[in-house]
């Protein structure tokens, strides 16, 4: 459903168009939006899990450069 005020229903209001059409290009636009929502969400994250693999020490001691399981353990 097309919300009045939407950016999509303002497109159209200059060019007459079909409801169905419509409905088309305001589902492609809610599908690409999630997509660069999800990506930058996705930068964001792994922009914070690299500095904090930097600033905290790891299990080993190496600064997150080596095995959660020291040389010779049992898993």
């Amino acid at each position: 459903m097309i919300e009045e005020g939407s950016v999509v229903n303002a497109l159209f209001v200059f060019v007459p168009v079909d409801p169905g059409t419509r409905e088309a290009v305001l589902r492609t636009s809610v599908v690409l939006s999630s997509l660069v929502t999800g990506t930058l969400g996705g930068v964001l994250t792994g922009a914070v899990a690299v500095v904090l693999c930097r600033v905290l020490p790891s299990a080993t001691g190496r600064g997150g450069t080596g095995s959660a399981y020291p040389t010779g353990s049992r898993r």
